[in-house]
């Protein structure tokens, strides 16, 4: 971060290039870098990108490729991510939903940055109701498809994991539509993963999907903490089907090579990360299934 801040200050744009290019790999699954209030090297790093954006953006020609990397260090900051990578993200969902309304596809680093900065109730919305259309369509075209192998929504899942447990108010800014519908989607990607098995397409055992699914429905369950949305997921409430198929889905994976276990869960705990969401669906879990959902979602691995 140092040297980036230094050769863009001395003007020396392919050093700051090629410095960029290995902050963009380190930083991509790293921790919120720009949480630190108090930290001396955050400052100048944003002066430093916003230097380097203004640099690429009044070029004759601009490099597409290179706006996408500074927008995805950029929104490695988190909540301090510069305004203008926000409204460069902004733009390219809406954009994706005005070219493709059925099924919108910004770019994966722009999905990758949106769950990183992303925390308004305008951006929030606009997210869900583009994730909400991707993932139905993603779903009908796997079943119309015979050679589809998956839906591709991993980095979608991990997006809005992100949302959910950064802004505590995102929840106010789905409503009970949305959250329905996305919930219905995560319970077929969970059935699906099951019958590539039955396909045999790929061997028995949790897989990538499968842990964003359940990592996603997780944190999805935060939109618990509204009074009129306590019964979400629950076999009483409107979307009492879906609750129940979940339910089932996981205890049908909750044994033998299905089970999933992180390092603590297994050596520790003896407890899968299935029976820790399923205590959390049924409203008994306890600050050791918290654990373990937390320590999952650093080893569900990476974005697609």
């Amino acid at each position: 971060v140092k040297d980036y801040a230094q050769v863009v200050h001395e003007g020396n744009w392919r050093a700051a290039m090629a410095v960029l290019g290995q902050l963009s790999v380190k930083l991509m699954a790293g921790k919120a870098y720009g949480s630190d209030p108090n930290s001396i090297e955050i400052p100048r790093f944003i002066d430093a990108l916003g230097l380097h954006h203004a640099k690429i953006s009044h070029d004759h020609h601009p490099n597409g490729e290179t706006l996408k990397t500074v927008t995805k260090v950029a929104a490695s900051l988190y909540k301090k991510t510069p305004e203008w990578a926000i409204s460069r993200v902004y733009e390219k969902f809406s954009r994706a939903r005005q070219r493709e309304p059925r099924s919108p596809n910004p770019d994966p680093v722009y999905t990758y940055a949106a769950g990183r900065c992303f925390s308004t109730s305008e951006q929030i919305s606009l997210f869900t109701d583009c994730m909400a259309r991707r993932f139905k369509e993603r779903i009908s075209n796997y079943y119309r498809t015979p050679s589809a192998t998956s839906l591709g929504m991993n980095n979608w899942c991990r997006a809005l994991q992100l949302i959910l447990r950064l802004n505590d108010e995102a929840v106010l800014y789905i409503d009970q539509e949305k959250a329905h519908s996305l919930a219905e989607h995560l319970q077929l990607l969970l059935d699906i993963e099951i019958e590539r098995v039955q396909n045999r397409e790929k061997s028995p055992g949790v897989s990538g999907p499968y842990k964003h699914a359940m990592l996603t429905i997780f944190y999805l369950l935060r939109f618990r903490a509204l009074y009129e949305n306590g019964g979400f997921l629950a076999d009483r409430d409107t979307d009492g089907a879906t609750a129940c198929k979940i339910k089932e889905n996981l205890q049908s994976t909750n044994e033998g090579k299905w089970r999933w276990f992180t390092r603590t869960a297994e050596h520790d705990k003896g407890q899968s990360l299935q029976s820790s969401l399923l205590n959390f669906l049924q409203s008994e879990a306890t600050s050791i299934d918290l654990e373990l959902m937390l320590e999952g979602e650093e080893n569900q691995g990476n974005d697609e």
